[in-house]
């Protein structure tokens, strides 16, 4: 007999290693994966990945579009994920030709100062 935490763990490493989408399969609420896999093949992101490892506090996010930058709140707006180095967008989609902006200050830099 296999404990429920086990079941499909092989599947969510790779989900996870290729950015693909964590979902439920208990759940009721396949309108809500559905629109997520559209977002996904349509080429809109929500997740950016960090190029170096942030002190997370100093993490601050913001989109440019048509020279008009719009700052956004963690918590509410995104979430920093540590496991993968991201940032993540809870609802909003930055559209197409935007730029997403992700400034922090990084970790090792902090840490050649000890």
């Amino acid at each position: 007999l296999v404990a429920d935490e086990q079941v499909g763990s092989d599947y969510l490493w790779v989900t996870n290693k290729v950015g693909g989408i964590e979902w439920d399969i208990r759940s009721d609420r396949w309108d809500l994966v559905l629109e997520q896999l559209g977002v996904q093949a349509s080429g809109l992101k929500r997740e950016f990945f960090l190029s170096q490892l942030p002190v997370e506090n100093t993490i601050q996010v913001a989109v440019r579009e048509r020279q008009v930058e719009y700052a956004f709140d963690e918590g509410d707006d995104w979430v920093y994920d540590p496991l993968r180095n991201s940032v993540v967008f809870n609802e909003y989609i930055p559209p197409a030709l935007s730029e997403v902006l992700v400034t922090y200050d990084v970790l090792a830099a902090l840490q050649d100062e000890d």
